[in-house]
């Protein structure tokens, strides 16, 4: 926190506690003042799942506990369906999801991630975003994606 005597030009908050600077340039106390102002601002939030955050962020604060852990996220023993994970699973799902789209019928798209079918020019960079997104290519790969996005 800055000294009551530095001038305002070199403090990295300004009177109505906003930052001024690049966040790169504040000291760790004045982080936490700056995410505790945040949280201030997430309960403040009309919406249910902002506040839940800003809650969220409080109790990280208050507690030190991972982030992961005070918001629900940490998977049971023995899984592997981290947040990382889950978020890989979706692009990839996202992906596939827009080939099939494009491609107008979900065996196609398939067809495609596999090879078996020589994709239209108009649709590789599609097919290359699936590809690079690690999509299933098994037979009800097009459906499962569905449902995990839609559910």
């Amino acid at each position: 926190m800055a000294d009551p005597m530095t001038p305002w030009a070199e403090r990295p908050f300004d009177a109505f506690g906003r930052i001024v600077v690049t966040p790169d340039r504040l000291t760790p106390d004045d982080r936490v003042i700056a995410l505790r102002r945040a949280a201030g601002d997430l309960l403040a939030h009309p919406d249910a799942a902002v506040q839940w955050i800003g809650r969220a962020l409080l109790d990280w604060l208050a507690t030190g506990q991972r982030f992961d852990q005070v918001v629900g996220l940490v998977p049971p023993q023995g899984s592997h369906r981290t947040v990382a994970r889950r978020a890989r699973q979706r692009a990839a799902d996202e992906a596939l999801l827009a080939l099939a789209t494009e491609a107008g019928s979900d065996a196609l798209a398939l067809r495609f991630l596999r090879g078996e079918a020589e994709c239209p020019m108009a649709l590789t960079a599609l097919l290359g975003a699936a590809l690079a997104a690690g999509a299933s290519t098994g037979p009800n790969a097009v459906s499962r994606a569905r449902r995990r996005l839609t559910t």
